[in-house]
């Protein structure tokens, strides 16, 4: 289980624009993307892990100020697609 959550981490840290739209329309929710644009700005390179409420709230803050909230439940809700 370790290493599948090391996998997930690794991919979201690593994300490009073009693979979060991707999972996004693969798990039907509708994103733009500029809202992915500005999603990668905050995801790229910041060693999140997923598997961590805390972590992944306070990323969804960010998120959330930078575009707006239903960005960020979006997210949340693709973030809920990876880890389960």
């Amino acid at each position: 289980m370790i290493l599948f959550q090391k996998m997930i981490n690794q991919k979201m840290n690593t994300i490009t624009e073009k693979e979060l739209l991707q999972y996004a329309d693969d798990f039907n929710i509708a994103f733009n993307k500029n809202k992915a644009k500005e999603v990668v700005k905050l995801v790229k390179g910041q060693k999140i892990d997923l598997f961590k409420t805390e972590e992944r709230r306070e990323l969804l803050k960010k998120i959330a100020s930078v575009t707006d909230q239903e960005t960020a439940k979006q997210v949340n809700q693709l973030f809920n697609n990876f880890i389960k």
